[in-house]
């Protein structure tokens, strides 16, 4: 039988080994608090980086309105191709075209034109020409039922979000929101819907970062 002596002296041993683990576990977990914020730190970089790289590729146009009032940009062909064969239409109204290019080149726009100027052909045919889904943003329900009832007739991909919208319905829109393989085009939404669901508003989250 091992004397008392030598069991203590492993114990203490064991104790000694124990602190020295322990030890090392929080030097390793530090390293990894380190790690995850030098990660983060470099992920936002790179994210900033090619934020600047695609502002700077916008900044290559004239800014001038004259200058967006042509056909001959790389998503040109693209639009005219749109315009005619889905949404049945030969020719632009004002400022269309213009409003149009502006967006495809990714720069923000303020568009002030009187009803039935056609704005929504605005965002609605530069959402057929980009990858991922366009937000629209409208608080009359009436408008956002009759533009759906009329890309339903054109065979284009949208959907709408408010407050009487079933449980289904809302899971569905948030998956396909974040599907890099949906064919879903535009979602409308109230502004109650962006003020008011914090889901909805992680989804848009999650979506923009993955694009």
């Amino acid at each position: 039988m091992a004397s008392v002596s030598a069991l203590t002296e492993e114990l203490d041993s064991i104790t000694s080994e124990l602190h020295a683990v322990e030890i090392q576990i929080q030097e390793l977990t530090e390293r990894q608090q380190e790690l995850i914020q030098k990660k983060k730190v470099l992920t936002k970089k790179i994210k900033q980086c090619l934020e600047d790289s695609d502002a700077g590729a916008s900044n290559e146009y004239d800014s001038s309105p004259a200058a967006w009032n042509k056909e001959d940009f790389p998503w040109s062909g693209k639009v005219k191709d749109i315009l005619q064969n889905v949404f049945k239409l030969q020719k632009f109204r004002p400022l269309q075209l213009e409003t149009i290019n502006v967006t495809m080149a990714g720069k923000e726009v303020f568009l002030v034109m009187p009803t039935g100027g056609g704005k929504s052909l605005c965002y609605q045919l530069p959402a057929l020409c980009s990858d991922g889904f366009t937000l629209v943003i409208c608080p009359l329900i009436s408008l956002m039922e009759d533009q759906l009832m009329v890309l339903k007739q054109l065979g284009i991909s949208a959907t709408m979000l408010n407050a009487s919208s079933s449980k289904e319905h809302v899971k569905w829109v948030h998956a396909e929101m974040v599907n890099k393989n949906s064919e879903l085009k535009l979602i409308y939404v109230t502004p109650e819907k962006i003020a008011k669901s914090k889901m909805f508003m992680s989804r848009l989250e999650k979506a923009y970062e993955a694009r």
